[in-house]
């Protein structure tokens, strides 16, 4: 057992957590993993209870691991615990986010580069049959980031790790929306596009627009 799961374990026990989930958050940009157990407090608890929640770390920590090397990019894993300390592996939610703003060597701010892009989207959908929502974020009238919504069992994510594939069609759609999506960010400051997807494949006529405005209000 590694001393990180000794760790969060000394934590929940000594602070006699009674778990209801566990998040892991993942920083690409400085390869920082942060693990942040959640539920109530006070509860007497027994020993086995933490040998099972001990046993659930282990495999989390192995999905964690394998994913920051698969995905390079920032992610969060949340996973509910249930009553008994079991994890429900059944149903792990995860979102990938990624930048798309990087300065230059003369600290401006150009447009994303197809590379960049490309290589986001290549990571992505390896894991393409369970992704339900994608989000696509601009500012200063470009593509600034992406958000990527999956629900999957942990049979499932490991076997799409260890076998990787990407769907030639859903990489083209990808890079397709994406394109559409720069195009209507050239007329919009700051705008939005939701789009909803079904085992890799985007839901273009369900998508869902949205713009944002700011403004400084000075006080009185």
């Amino acid at each position: 057992m590694t001393n990180k799961i000794i760790d969060i374990l000394s934590h929940i026990k000594n602070n006699r957590i009674y778990l209801k989930s566990v998040r892991y958050e993942y920083r690409h940009n400085n390869l920082c993993l942060h693990r942040k157990p959640q539920g109530t407090l006070d509860y007497a608890l027994s020993e086995s209870y933490y040998e099972t929640i001990r046993n659930e770390l282990i495999v989390v920590e192995e999905i964690v691991q394998k994913l920051s090397t698969v995905i390079q990019s920032n992610f969060k894993v949340d996973i509910k615990v249930l009553p008994n300390g079991k994890f429900d592996f059944e149903h792990v939610h995860i979102q990938v986010s990624r930048s798309f703003i990087e300065k230059d060597s003369n600290g401006k701010y150009p447009q994303p580069h197809a590379l960049m892009v490309h290589d986001t989207l290549f990571n992505i959908l390896v894991f393409a049959d369970c992704i339900h929502d994608v989000h696509l974020y601009s500012t200063n009238y470009r593509l600034s980031h992406c958000e990527v919504f999956l629900v999957t069992d942990t049979e499932d994510l490991l076997y799409m790790m260890e076998n990787i594939s990407i769907p030639n069609k859903c990489f083209e759609q990808w890079n397709h929306a994406i394109k559409q999506f720069q195009q209507f960010t050239k007329n919009h400051y700051a705008c939005s596009m939701n789009i909803p997807c079904d085992e890799g494949e985007l839901s273009f006529e369900n998508s869902v627009y949205g713009l944002s405005q700011k403004e400084f209000i000075s006080t009185m």
